[in-house]
């Protein structure tokens, strides 16, 4: 399991989601105060599209353009941060700037689920986008999957 697929299911018509709820400490008064918002331009671009009910699935996407580092670097720099969160490497094409990456499906019968990143260089820097999609009845939460698209952004801006 991986910072991006963590908590992913499917199992045919029935939806699942590893994991467990987390409830407020006593006393707390969280319900009462908004969660703070999440102020990674990475989070900021996050979109979502579709659902686990639809024949599409779920599609998620951010872009970031990342000022100071070559499609070079910026690609190794993913490839081993999508490595080490536990997915496979499917394509990488550095001529194009593509990384394709899957990684099963829990309960899945050999399903995958791609994470696509790009690398292009735009006004400002390099522009990195990554797309990540769920099939017909699998799911995961928005926030594993921001996460995990922030953690490479992370990493590429690293120093």
């Amino acid at each position: 399991m991986n910072s991006i697929t963590r908590g992913v299911a499917t199992a045919g018509l029935f939806l699942l989601v590893s994991g467990c709820a987390q409830l407020p400490a006593v006393g707390s008064n969280s319900a009462d105060k908004p969660a703070p918002a999440d102020t990674r331009l990475c989070a900021k671009n996050f979109a979502v599209s579709g659902s686990a009910l639809s024949l599409g699935g779920t599609t998620y996407t951010s872009s970031v353009t990342v000022a100071g580092v070559s499609k070079a670097t910026a690609m190794t720099k993913a490839s081993k941060q999508i490595a080490q969160d536990g997915l496979t490497i499917t394509t990488m094409d550095r001529e194009g700037g593509m990384i394709a990456a899957a990684n099963k499906v829990i309960a899945g019968k050999g399903d995958t689920v791609p994470l696509v990143v790009t690398f292009e260089p735009a006004k400002g820097g390099l522009e990195v986008r990554m797309t990540f999609r769920n099939g017909f009845g699998q799911v995961t939460t928005e926030e594993v999957v921001r996460n995990g698209f922030c953690g490479i952004v992370a990493a590429i801006e690293k120093k």
